[in-house]
């Protein structure tokens, strides 16, 4: 069994000399703990007093047409798109801790699957106004948007979900 030392003190009565002792206890008795350094941190498990949290497209808009000033995302304001739901799902991915992938495999496949909802959206609305194009296009943006400006919200949730544990 493997083993490591820890040193106590302890003191003979009468005298004023002590004596060192070693414990022994198994190396398993370490403790996980929060990382501030993700690559220093290979062996990550899920923090189980974190909820994974979302607040809609928080650096854009949730509604694409006032944040993004194009003519397609402008033509989504007639018939009120808004992307809410699949910025909520992106962000619940990026806060549950990734234990399996890289990180950038894992940034990338919550980036993907939020590209995937945006346009799953844009098909069950925009779609049937005739506006599936404008929505597509718009969509690209936003994906884009978290290809590029992501990093280091991932990084900052992905510190919040996980433990490091050796």
């Amino acid at each position: 069994m493997n083993r490591y030392l820890e040193y106590s003190t302890a003191f003979m009565f009468g005298t004023m000399c002590c004596l060192m002792f070693v414990l022994a206890q198994p190396s398993h008795a370490q403790e996980c703990f929060k990382s501030t350094d993700l690559q220093q941190c290979p062996n990550r498990q899920a923090d189980p007093s974190h909820s994974p949290s979302y607040n809609g497209c928080n650096l854009a808009s949730d509604c694409p047409w006032n944040f993004y000033h194009t003519e397609s995302c402008k033509a989504l304001e007639e018939i009120s798109v808004c992307f809410t739901a699949a910025c909520n799902m992106h962000d619940i991915c990026y806060d549950t801790c990734n234990t399996g992938l890289s990180d950038d495999d894992y940034q990338r496949s919550c980036d993907d699957e939020f590209l995937e909802d945006i346009r799953d959206i844009c098909v069950q609305y925009a779609g049937p106004k005739g506006l599936l194009a404008e929505c597509i296009e718009c969509s690209v943006m936003y994906y884009g948007a978290v290809r590029q400006g992501g990093s280091r919200y991932y990084e900052k949730a992905q510190k919040s979900a996980c433990r490091c544990c050796p």
